[in-house]
This record gives structure tokens, C-alpha cells and sequence, in this order.
């Protein structure tokens, strides 16, 4: 046989493939969940963990706003960014160290690094930034923010958000309410398994 001559396998079948349902399979959620904490477990923050570690507010800022651990790696989701723009962004936080010492939310304090971050620092970083912060005044979201994968995430499971930049946890399917996941772990969650979620139906 002349082995030539055979046509050769197409992947495209296999790759264009349309993902398996799963986010209204019964219990998926709650296997969801198990899986998020394993991969927490497996996957801890260490950019969360030195901002954690500074001794002073204005330490933590800069730290938080550089998207740097302990030793001095930029955060992945900052990596396109670069030390140049991030070490750019970290001094505008300076003059507004007053009211991010006094908000007394998350949602304030995302609010203030929102207005004064410049071209080139998108909602994904504003965020982060924010969570850093935060989490160093003991301030965790109320609400689900959503950006990149999470935004994406989110209008899989619930249809068109129409650019909206955050929902409320009770926007989202009920067996996920249930799961005592915090806001922010749900924008996590949207994000890193978007590509499995389908249409929940809406009762």
C-alpha cells in the first residue's frame, strides 16, 4: 500500500466539537466547588500573600499596584503589561492613600483606583489591584465584578449582560447561591471554568 497516497486525519472535527453541557447536570455545582478549593489549594496566591505581608498601608499599595510576590514575579494576569507601566501605575495610588485608608467598602475602594488609573491599566488589573488592597483592610466584594473570563463566564450561565461590570450573587443560579462561596471566589470560579458553563435555565 502506498501509505502517500492516504488522505491525511482532519483534527478540525475534533476541535470544533461543541462542549459538553454540564452546568445543568444535577450536583454540578457542588462538584464545581470541590474542584475550585482543590485547585486553590494546589494554586495559592502569593501576590495576595506579600501584599498580605507588608507591614505598612502605603508598602502594601505598592506592592499591590506592581502585581509583584516575594520575589518580585509580576502577577500572570499583569504579565502583558509590564514593570514599566505597572511600576508607572503604583505612585498615582500615592495621593489617594487617605481615602483608601478611610473607605470603608470594596466597592469604594475599587471606585477610587478606578478613577485615576491611566490608559493601559484595564478593569482586570484595577481589579486585582483592588483585591490586594482590600483584602489588606480586611474589605471583601459584596457583589460579583466581572471582566474578561469572568464576564464571559457569567453570559454563558445567565445570557447577554450588555457590558453591565458587576451582578449581585443572587443573580446566579440557585444550587450556586447555596455552595457558601464568597462574591469574589464566584468571579473566580466564571472565569477559570467559563468554557463549561451553558445557558442555566431561567425559571
Amino acid at each position: 500500500m502506498n501509505y502517500s497516497r492516504r488522505p491525511k486525519r482532519s483534527r478540525k472535527k475534533y476541535f470544533d466539537r461543541p462542549i459538553r453541557p454540564r452546568s445543568n447536570r444535577p450536583g454540578y455545582f457542588e462538584r464545581l466547588a470541590d474542584r475550585y478549593r482543590r485547585y486553590k489549594q494546589e494554586h495559592p496566591d502569593h501576590h495576595l500573600a506579600h501584599c498580605l505581608a507588608q507591614d505598612t498601608f502605603p508598602e502594601a499599595i505598592s506592592v499591590a499596584a506592581r502585581s509583584v510576590d516575594h520575589r518580585g514575579k509580576i502577577h500572570g494576569h499583569q504579565c502583558w503589561i509590564g514593570a514599566t507601566a505597572l511600576n508607572a501605575f503604583a505612585p498615582l495610588l500615592v495621593p489617594i492613600i487617605p481615602q483608601l485608608e478611610q473607605a470603608e467598602t470594596f466597592d469604594q475602594i475599587h471606585s477610587l483606583i478606578e478613577s485615576i488609573a491611566p490608559h493601559g491599566i484595564g478593569p482586570l488589573t484595577v481589579y486585582d489591584t483592588t483585591c490586594r488592597i482590600s483584602a489588606w483592610r480586611g474589605k471583601s466584594p459584596e457583589k460579583v465584578y466581572l471582566h474578561c473570563g469572568a464576564y464571559d463566564g457569567a453570559e454563558r450561565l445567565l445570557g447577554p449582560l450588555r457590558g453591565r461590570k458587576w451582578i449581585e450573587v443572587t443573580e446566579l443560579p440557585e444550587p450556586l447561591q447555596r455552595l457558601g462561596v464568597t462574591p469574589g471566589e464566584i468571579e473566580d470560579i466564571l472565569c477559570l471554568y467559563k468554557k463549561e458553563f451553558e445557558l442555566y435555565p431561567q425559571l
